[in-house]
């Protein structure tokens, strides 16, 4: 299991996509997380939990986390 952290959320839509179309590692399922904020990108609080226990279950290989902090 691998949890990768980045700087901005379309990084990890990105990389969640470009998983998925090489075939070499269309094998490892990825996800991502987004911080408690107010952005239109970030996900629902029940679907933060849903991932994360995904994750924790190995349903998830990667895992990839995003935050927005105030003033970035």
């Amino acid at each position: 299991m691998c949890l990768i952290f980045v700087e901005r959320i379309i990084t990890a839509k990105v990389v969640e996509r470009f998983m998925k179309k090489v075939e070499v590692l269309a094998h490892f399922t990825v996800s991502y997380l987004t911080g408690t904020n107010a952005s239109a990108d970030a996900l629902a609080p029940k679907m933060q939990m849903e991932t994360l226990e995904s994750f924790r279950s190995g349903k998830v290989y990667i895992l990839q986390y995003y935050e927005l902090f105030a003033g970035s």
